[in-house]
């Protein structure tokens, strides 16, 4: 291994035991990791938003595009709310206009993929009447019907109703152990990956003294805390 891989390999493995420490209990390794991650991601956010805004307005103005000054006006409208004279009220301007347009482009984007886009897919003829794709449709067109009369409490569903709204809820329960399933499988592959790479036969030993240190760090702070 190169130097620049040792010494990539000692920070990651430093940074995955102090992340896994805290089983044990909330420690200095896993504090440190916890500010050093904080203080990178609020750095790397500052830097984002200095290149955006030089992006976007730094070089529009350079080039002397007139429109760019209509947003900077309002966004500096949005720090009249500091003040305590009649020009506050300057200050819901920009929020109504952020309030509207973000509340259309919500229901927008909403309408189209959670409600439109699944009564295409619920009504449109299954595009293969062989067993898979028909089954597949089948399932599909069901399990929408279902759902959402298990949701409809105008009227009480008794008799058939009462047995598609147990079915309903079977298609959910279905689909929210579907997604846990999911999210479990992904925690264990990520977990897998990281002891893979840690107990590989070039990082062993990085790992094994890395490791040494820190049991022997906890030891000494438990001997510290508990001398009387």
């Amino acid at each position: 291994m190169t130097t620049i891989e040792i010494t990539t390999s000692v920070i990651s493995i430093l940074v995955y035991l102090s992340v896994y420490s805290l089983i044990y209990k909330d420690n200095t390794f896993y504090r440190f990791i916890e500010h050093l991650c904080i203080g990178a991601g609020t750095g790397y956010m500052v830097i984002s938003i200095l290149q955006g805004l030089a992006k976007t307005i730094v070089t529009p103005i350079q080039t002397g595009d007139v429109v760019v000054y209509i947003p900077i006006v309002l966004g500096l409208l949005v720090y009249m709310r500091y003040f305590k004279s009649r020009a506050r009220s300057l200050y819901f301007i920009p929020i109504a206009l952020l309030t509207g347009v973000g509340t259309s482009l919500s229901i927008r984007g909403i309408l189209t993929a959670q409600l439109l886009d699944q009564i295409k897919a619920t009504i449109k003829p299954p595009s293969s009447f062989l067993a898979v794709p028909f089954l597949n449709y089948i399932i599909m067109f069901v399990g929408t019907i279902t759902v959402i009369c298990y949701f409809f409490f105008t009227i009480e569903l008794k008799g058939p109703l009462r047995a598609v709204t147990r079915t309903g809820r079977f298609f959910i329960f279905t689909t929210m152990g579907g997604i846990y399933g999911m999210v479990v499988l992904d925690r264990a592959t990520g977990y897998i990956g990281v002891m893979t790479y840690m107990l590989d036969a070039q990082r062993l030993t990085i790992t094994i003294a890395i490791l040494s240190l820190m049991i022997i760090t906890f030891v000494i702070q438990y001997l510290k805390t508990h001398r009387h």
